[in-house]
């Protein structure tokens, strides 16, 4: 008797199990699958009642859209999604794509008349669930620099290599980024980037921002972009090295240099390896015409009744084509890297206690509604770059820029 109890006490579990009775419900080997993902996204799971879970959200593509690429160059971005993906994308010229880095070889620029010098490609995103999401990447192509070692950096977007060891390079500078010290006193930062390496100058940093962002209503930094999720990407302020007897810092977030004149102060350290800078050579051409045969850069001296006001009537009808106001970017060759001031000769009857320059790009501060221009300093030694407010009061130096 009792092992014939036994018998169906065994039988009467199998049975229990093959049905799933004391479970949340039965399986099989293909109803659900597992994901090493803790995310929401996961492919599919059981809910309470037994019924799967499939995932239906498309993944995301978090790479920014719009790049810009001096002509007959390579520009590769390595593509990111909120999840893993797999990407793809249709045969489409000027365009490849290995595994996650897509690459666009940048065509001559087009001086056609109506020629529009952007190139798109349509990348799809594949997560592990079979959803798809789109993306379209625009590549904007520009006119190569003359000289570009030297000359004004694009105003936006730039070209900066990440040599895959911590350092990145632009202009022949090559900036030690993995190396990035927060929290150091200038003597500090001195210290720590000697032999080979130095700090490097305010100009230099401010090369690395991309001061299109300034004209938007949100900034977390102006550096640009390419430095996205490495250790500088978060920092506001970075020592400059001193100039004429000046302690110096750049703050990345709204595009300034700034004197420090607290000993004690604190800001981030990055060390640059390169060549130091040289001054640049003016040249009078007369016609109150000076050349920076540098950059070859034209500039119109500055006298006392070209302090205006910035307004419309001003950038319209100041500069006769093919002159033009200039961008920051611009305006910041004109201070001479060595000395940190702007050549005597560009300012003839120049006032010291009015002595901003405008520039053409703007400046939006989410905690106010005031319109506001970037601006340098000409005459502080060394230089500085600021915002000033455009208001039908506020006058300050004008000068127009052109090509060689």
């Amino acid at each position: 008797m009792i092992k014939n109890l036994v018998s169906i006490s065994l039988l009467t579990s199998l049975v229990l199990l093959g049905t799933g009775c004391g479970g949340g419900g039965g399986s099989d080997n293909n109803s659900t699958s597992s994901s090493s993902s803790s995310s929401s996204s996961s492919s599919s799971s059981s809910s309470s009642g037994g019924t799967p879970v499939v995932d239906t959200t498309p993944p995301v593509i978090t790479n920014q859209a719009t790049y810009s690429v001096e002509e007959d160059t390579n520009r590769t971005i390595h593509l990111t999604a909120n999840e893993d993906v797999n990407f793809s994308m249709a045969p489409t010229p000027h365009f490849t794509l290995a595994n996650a880095d897509l690459t666009f070889a940048a065509p001559e620029f087009n001086t056609s008349t109506n020629a529009v010098n952007e190139y798109n490609a349509t990348v799809t995103a594949t997560d592990t669930s079979g959803n798809d999401a789109n993306k379209t990447f625009v590549f904007s192509v520009k006119k190569k620099i003359v000289n570009a070692a030297v000359t004004a950096v694009p105003l936006g977007d730039k070209v900066i290599t990440n040599n895959g060891n911590g350092t990145y390079t632009y202009r022949g500078l090559t900036w030690d980024v993995s190396g990035v010290q927060t929290g150091q006193d200038i003597t500090s930062a001195q210290n720590m980037c000697s032999g080979s390496t130095r700090l490097p100058y305010a100009n230099e940093i401010l090369d690395l921002l991309d001061y299109d962002r300034a004209s938007t209503a949100t900034h977390a930094t102006l550096l640009d972009n390419d430095f996205n999720g490495t250790a500088i990407y978060t920092v506001s302020e970075f020592w400059a090295k001193p100039q004429n007897g000046q302690n110096l810092f750049v703050n990345v977030k709204h595009g300034g240099v700034s004197y420090e004149n607290n000993d004690t102060a604190v800001h981030a350290v990055i060390c640059v390896e390169g060549n130091e800078p040289v001054s640049h050579t003016l040249n009078d051409e007369g016609n109150d015409v000076v050349l920076d045969a540098t950059t070859q850069l034209e500039w119109k001296k500055m006298y006392t009744s070209d302090r205006k006001v910035m307004d419309d009537n001003l950038t319209t009808s100041f500069c006769q084509d093919p002159w033009r106001l200039p961008n920051i970017n611009e305006l910041r060759t004109l201070i001479d890297p060595v000395t940190g001031k702007v050549d005597g000769q560009l300012m003839p009857e120049y006032n010291s206690r009015k002595d901003n320059i405008w520039s053409t790009t703007k400046f939006v501060d989410t905690n106010s509604s005031t319109e506001r221009n970037f601006i340098i300093k000409a005459t502080s030694v060394p230089f500085i770059v600021n915002v000033d407010e455009v208001s039908s009061s506020n006058k300050n130096y004008t000068t127009c820029v052109k090509e060689k």
